[in-house]
């Protein structure tokens, strides 16, 4: 994957999406694969995705009906990557990752 220089920042992704196991894998790729865009090596990028989804399985593993909607934020700044997921008022998640040089 060739990664775009980012002009300008910062660039944010925010999505709700539906507490169901089904978006599980989606949400980890969706996380890993904008830490690749990021600046990530591809281990770094495996590592996030698996944080960002574990979060998201969390969630389920807490009896979420499928009817609520999980909050995922992606952010990119010339510094960080972060990622946010919440539940309701729940914070589940909020990791912030320093940008690769």
């Amino acid at each position: 994957m060739t990664v775009p220089a980012f002009s300008p920042l910062p660039l944010d992704f925010h999505a709700r999406i539906p507490c169901d196991e089904a978006f599980g894998v989606v949400v980890a790729e969706l996380a890993g694969r904008l830490a690749r865009v990021a600046g990530f090596d591809e281990r770094r990028c495996a590592v996030i995705g698996k944080e960002v989804g574990d979060a998201f399985a969390r969630t389920l593993e807490g009896g979420r009906s499928p009817r609520e909607l999980m909050e995922l934020a992606l952010r990119v700044t010339e510094d960080a990557y972060g990622a946010t997921v919440t539940c309701g008022s729940s914070s589940l998640l909020s990791l912030n990752w320093p940008r690769p040089a």
